[in-house]
């Protein structure tokens, strides 16, 4: 089951990635987004780059 971190409060390190609900506002670990663990996102980006040609 993916995980997906609500709380940026309980992060260790850097190694998530974060998901916006609304435009950059040059802040990262917004208490408005989403984070998932880079294993976890991992199994999300099939899916994403077979949706979004242009995927990096």
């Amino acid at each position: 089951m993916i995980e997906i971190i609500y709380d940026a409060s309980i992060l260790e390190g850097s190694c998530y990635i974060e998901i916006l609900p609304e435009n950059y506002k040059g802040e990262c670990w917004s208490n408005s987004s989403i984070f998932f663990s880079e294993d976890n996102f991992g199994y999300i980006m099939p899916v994403l780059e077979k949706c979004y040609k242009n995927f990096d």
